[in-house]
């Protein structure tokens, strides 16, 4: 994947609906690794960099570092669905 194909599925015109709902997304990296991100959030795209926030709450939007990665790197990045919510019990 490289910037124009991240920007155009995942970048929203509108900063309030980015920003309210973000893309859960996970990052495959060439490294074998694999990062949980939230775009806008944990995660930044610029033209030559993807830069992934990393630690236990990343994949909530709040990174505790983040790990700069060429486009190069990145193998595949995929989108993660939000589980489904619980019916309430009667």
């Amino acid at each position: 994947m490289n910037f124009k194909e991240f920007w155009k599925l995942y970048h929203r015109e509108d900063p309030d609906e980015a920003n309210a709902n973000p893309h859960r997304l996970r990052i495959h990296l060439k490294d074998g690794s694999k990062h949980d991100v939230m775009f806008p959030g944990s995660c930044m795209a610029a033209d030559t960099t993807l830069f992934v926030g990393v630690g236990p709450q990343a994949k909530v939007g709040r990174a505790k570092s983040t790990k700069f990665c060429n486009w190069s790197d990145v193998v595949k990045v995929e989108e993660l669905k939000k589980p489904a919510r619980m019916k309430a019990r009667h």
